[in-house]
């Protein structure tokens, strides 16, 4: 027994010499492992760290980016002119999307007919219009490419800013939709860039979006219709301060409204620096054609010789008339009078009697009788103490009648005494317009356009006062199909679509 223990004792002697060291193996072993894991793990919270500034960066440039989209948003709406470049490249003759290829638009160059924000001299009304972005800001702040701090982006600095975001302007492109009535697209390409604080611009972010921007035709309804347009007025406050029961355009950038607005306007209403063009008058139809033999009614109205419809001229109007005149009188062949009413034609969808008027004298009046609409193309002037009213006070609609004052002379003039009244749409954009001296009537019922209000020489009302000088009675509607002026409407500029990113050159 006692042999067979120290047998045992032996062996298990011999077997832990064999073991000598592997603890150490193990811990060595163990400890390497640990190392391995640890700088593992510090580089991937390193890559972690970096990945995560990176996208921080890119982030903050697309930040920067969507601030320059946003950037031009608010220009197109600064106003009517500004919403017409929506319609326009910001550049025509830029062969590619990389802003440094410039811009060389300028009216020195062969593209001086084409239309574009570095070319505004060739954009109808771009010139001329109020309440625009001054035009050289456009092409220096707008139209550059250059980089735009994001927090004072109307002082560009191209130079590199660290820690600053930025964006620029790569291109603005328009596509019109097939017909005039669909909105077209607008496609706005901006970059954002972002450089950390202490780095140089070699490790700059640099975002590209892409925004499309719908842009529908301009809606004649957005503006007020107006009781008095004044078209080219040299007036400090464009209407003498008399009193308007309407809305007001101005076509005078620099009249001063605040007057107008406290002591002349009645009611609601406002007065507005507007960059329309007032519309032009409707090309005058021919005159009648009254058969020869005269005839009631014809008896071939396909014979050329037959009444053929057209303006009725009455020449120089002295003393007091009703239109239309619907008699007849053949007892003179070399003048005959058939019933105006054979010689209607269309406005604005309606039938209407056309006149052509070469003069009113002083101490006349013209009555237009109920449920009919007229139109007066008129070459003269008219002085003092002239009426045009309905026959039945009250029962005709003022826009029934239309005058369009067609002189070219200089400086001619529509002035009625104080107690006089004209019930009518005028449209005179060569004429000076006004009321002399006081009176209890409403002077001018429905609508005046003209050139100028209250600065006819020797025809000036008192300024303030109860008295009112002109009472809006129409609407757009009214004149819609006589008058066209969508051509020149601003566009409205829709709430941008969806943002693409794009990659960077």
């Amino acid at each position: 027994m006692q042999k067979t223990i120290n047998t045992r004792l032996k062996m298990a002697l011999l077997l832990h010499r064999g073991e000598s060291g592997f603890a150490i193996v193990i811990a060595v072993t163990l400890g390497i492992i640990m190392i391995l894991v640890g700088l593992t793990m510090t580089i991937r919270s390193q890559g972690d760290t970096i990945v995560a500034s990176n996208q921080k960066q890119t982030q903050q440039a697309l930040a920067a980016a969507e601030s320059g989209i946003a950037f031009y948003k608010t220009f197109f709406n600064k106003s009517g002119a500004n919403r017409r470049l929506s319609q326009y490249p910001d550049c025509i003759n830029r062969t590619n999307s990389d802003p440094g290829a410039g811009c060389n638009d300028s009216a020195t160059t062969t593209l001086v007919r084409e239309m574009s924000w570095s070319n505004l001299q060739n954009i109808q009304g771009m010139t001329s219009a109020c309440n625009v972005t001054d035009l050289d800001d456009i092409r220096d702040i707008y139209a550059s490419t250059d980089w735009k701090d994001v927090d004072d982006p109307l002082n560009p600095d191209p130079n590199f800013q660290p820690g600053k975001k930025q964006f620029r302007l790569v291109s603005y492109i328009y596509r019109r939709g097939e017909l005039t009535s669909q909105p077209g697209i607008g496609r706005l390409t901006v970059e954002g860039r972002i450089t950390p604080e202490g780095q140089n611009n070699t490790t700059t972010s640099i975002a590209r979006l892409e925004a499309s921007i719908p842009i529908r035709p301009g809606d004649i309804n957005g503006i007020p219709f107006p009781a008095v347009w004044v078209g080219g007025s040299s007036d400090t406050d464009g209407t003498g301060r008399n009193r308007i029961d309407g809305d007001i355009l101005i076509n005078n950038c620099d009249a001063d409204l605040s007057t107008m607005e406290t002591s002349g306007i009645i009611g609601n209403h406002k007065v507005i620096k507007t960059d329309l063009i007032m519309p032009s008058i409707p090309p005058q139809p021919d005159e009648r054609i009254i058969g020869s033999p005269p005839e009631n009614p014809p008896t071939d109205p396909f014979d050329d010789n037959a009444h053929v419809p057209g303006t009725i001229p009455l020449g120089a109007v002295s003393g007091n008339i009703t239109l239309p005149n619907n008699t007849e009188d053949f007892s003179n062949p070399s003048r005959p009078k058939p019933k105006d009413e054979h010689f209607r034609m269309d406005f604005a969808g309606e039938d209407a009697y056309y006149y052509t008027i070469s003069s009113i004298a002083n101490n006349t009046t013209i009555k237009i009788k109920p449920n009919t609409k007229v139109v007066f193309y008129f070459s003269g002037s008219i002085s003092r103490n002239v009426d045009i009213i309905c026959e039945t006070d009250g029962a005709c609609e003022p826009m029934s009648l239309t005058i369009f004052g067609t002189s070219t002379e200089s400086n001619p003039q529509i002035c009625i005494n104080g107690g006089r009244r004209i019930e009518a749409f005028i449209l005179a954009p060569n004429y000076d317009v006004g009321v002399n001296g006081g009176g209890n009537a409403i002077n001018y019922k429905g609508a005046v356009w003209a050139k100028r209000w209250g600065e006819a020489t020797g025809c000036s009302s008192s300024a303030g006062g109860s008295h009112v000088h002109v009472q809006q009675e129409g609407t757009w509607d009214a004149v819609a199909g006589a008058i066209t002026m969508d051509s020149q409407l601003p566009p409205i500029v829709n709430p941008t679509g969806a943002w693409t990113r794009k990659e960077v050159n």
